[in-house]
């Protein structure tokens, strides 16, 4: 085991800001991939090069497969986003109570467990992964939903949404 490790609050960090990253992955593998790679097996199949026509499909069969990767594609996102939501206090909470310190007779101590010592070497170095995720939870969930809402203005703009 890694010595920046060897505290129970120090791997109790790396594992609870690692599991989002770890459900997306295991979202994407299990959800999204096979559909995609299923779509892709079917769409190389070649036509008749004489009728220029595939006995085998039909132009139907093609719409409604890009419909099913379209239907999972959204649903993906959706899940995503829910998670995101739901993610979004505990893990910038996570991440912005490493940097909670207390003095203590003149040393700091970790405010979650005040038996490890800031400003040690362990600490410093989950500290600059911290540093990271800040970006990552805490600014870039609302930057992220920003963005999709700013990518997406024109539409929420239009006579359609305006009852919203």
């Amino acid at each position: 085991m890694p010595a920046a490790l060897k505290s129970g609050v120090h791997r109790r960090f790396v594992i609870v800001v690692s599991i989002p990253v770890v459900v997306t992955l295991l979202l994407w593998v299990l959800y999204l991939l096979p559909a995609q790679l299923r779509y892709a097996r079917v769409a190389k199949y070649v036509p008749d090069l004489a009728t220029g026509i595939d006995a085998n499909r039909s132009r139907a069969e093609d719409v409604e497969e890009e419909e099913h990767i379209d239907r999972k594609r959204n649903n993906f996102w959706r899940m995503m986003l829910y998670i995101l939501f739901i993610i979004y206090p505990s893990m910038s909470s996570t991440v912005l109570r490493h940097f909670e310190c207390k003095d203590i007779y003149g040393t700091e101590f970790l405010l979650t467990d005040l038996r490890v010592e800031c400003g040690t070497s362990t600490w410093r170095t989950c500290a600059y992964v911290g540093i990271g995720l800040i970006g990552v939870y805490p600014v870039g969930i609302p930057v992220f939903f920003w963005l999709l809402l700013f990518l997406i203005r024109k539409v929420l703009r239009s006579p359609r949404h305006k009852d919203l």
